[in-house]
């Protein structure tokens, strides 16, 4: 899940440091929702790949958009 989450950060070039850290809480998060979800479902290594996958673009997406305040806040 680290490896995913550290794997999807690296996809861009000016990448902040909530950013990435947003990816890695994301992905770590949507790991476990989706293993307690895929669990339920019957098919708990699906649902955790997923839920990493989509965890780890919502926190980096919400990183990024903390990164920006951020960086308005230093202008």
């Amino acid at each position: 899940v680290a490896l995913l989450g550290a794997a999807l950060a690296g996809c861009s070039a000016d990448s902040g440091p909530k950013e990435v850290g947003g990816t890695l809480v994301g992905a770590g998060a949507g790991a476990l929702i989706g293993n307690a979800i895929g669990g339920a479902a019957g098919n708990r290594a699906a649902g955790t790949i997923a839920g990493a996958a989509i965890g780890g673009l919502i926190g980096n997406r919400l990183g990024a958009a903390m990164d920006d305040e951020d960086k308005q806040r230093a202008y």
